[in-house]
């Protein structure tokens, strides 16, 4: 066989972040709306259906696990998102004591 011919058999490789955020979107997705999940990660990420579903079957052997890493990245994003809200308070705070100052 050529080398061009053998090249084309080696599909992308994706690391164990890429495979665990595509299957905690399809987990998420599916809790949220019941199915499609599968479709949708497909369109988000470009990935086979057929991996996909290779990927969901291997997680489910260890779905524990699985769901663990789906809730520490949903509480990671959580956590990123209250930290941005914090600090906005903060400003928005700031601002309020200063402006009540000045009428005071």
């Amino acid at each position: 066989m050529s080398k061009v011919s053998q090249d084309h058999k080696k599909g992308k490789r994706y690391t164990p972040e890429e495979r665990t955020e595509a299957v905690c979107y399809v987990h998420e997705y599916n809790r949220d709306n019941g199915r499609g999940g599968l479709t949708a990660a497909y369109r988000k990420f470009g990935i086979s259906q057929v991996t996909l579903r290779s990927w969901l079957m291997t997680n489910d052997i260890d779905s524990s696990h699985t769901e663990d890493a789906c809730v520490f990245r949903e509480l990671a994003k959580l956590s990123d998102e209250i930290a941005i809200l914090r600090k906005g308070l903060e400003q928005k705070e700031a601002e309020y004591t200063a402006l009540k100052a000045k009428v005071f």
